[in-house]
């Protein structure tokens, strides 16, 4: 998980950080990253997180020496770099451990993208007025799940890889977001928003109640421009934020 911590100097760092669930002792993996939404790609081993960079964003793959270490050495490699300002929202790795998706804002419009992580070109699954929030994997990896206002409310929808077809899953009033999947791909959970307040649902995957939708068309709108000189493996400097 990541976590903020003030210095004393009043800077804010987020770095990572990972629990042990038997022993619920904490451990510290960077010092003063600047990362947070982190992803295991190989548990113990390697995660995917979101690092802000002298203002911009980038996911960056972390590769951790030895987790069992008080201190871990953790190398830094960036994967998916912009100089220009983009919002990236909780990327998430497929169950194969070859390709992550992530929400990304750019100009007003906010898409899935799926980012390989051993190279290869960015993919835009489409791009749209409607706001396509964070999605989560279903355990094959064949689809993903994620909320989008494109019904006029927030509602969780499912989308396959291979067939390229989209599936409304929720029809609630006020809103579905944050989708999870359990393990065993039988149940999922998000967050239900009602005129009481928000609470957690859990429902049974039945893709006979799911809805058809036909795919969006794409604005012809630029895609953000990704730099593509970084150099594998750089470490960047890094500049703390100061407080006002």
């Amino acid at each position: 998980h990541s976590q903020a911590k003030r210095h004393e100097d009043t800077r804010v760092f987020i770095d990572s950080y990972v629990m042990d669930m038997k022993t619920q002792e904490r451990k510290r993996l960077t010092e003063n990253a600047r990362l947070r939404d982190p992803d295991w790609i190989i548990p113990g081993k390697s995660y995917l997180a979101v690092r802000n960079n002298a203002g911009f964003e980038e996911i960056v793959r972390v590769d951790v020496a030895s987790i069992e270490a008080d201190k871990p050495t953790t190398t830094i490699t960036p994967l998916l770099t912009y100089n220009i300002p983009v919002k990236i929202m909780r990327p998430v790795v497929s169950p194969t451990r070859s390709v992550a998706a992530a929400s990304i804002s750019y100009r007003g419009y906010t898409d899935i993208h799926l980012i390989p992580l051993n190279g290869g070109p960015v993919q835009v699954i489409w791009r749209d007025k409607s706001a396509d929030w964070p999605p989560a994997w279903n355990p094959d990896g064949r689809s993903i799940y994620f909320s989008s206002d494109r019904s006029g409310t927030f509602n969780i929808y499912a989308y396959e890889l291979a067939s390229k077809k989209l599936y409304q899953v929720t029809d609630v009033a006020g809103a579905a977001i944050v989708p999870a999947v359990s393990p065993d791909g039988k149940k999922l959970a998000y967050i239900n928003y009602t005129s009481t307040g928000y609470d957690v649902a859990v429902a049974a995957i039945d893709r006979a109640t799911w809805k058809s939708v036909s795919l969006p068309k794409s604005d012809p709108q630029p895609v953000a421009p990704v730099l593509s000189d970084t150099p594998p493996g750089e470490v960047m400097n890094l500049r703390p934020y100061a407080a006002l």
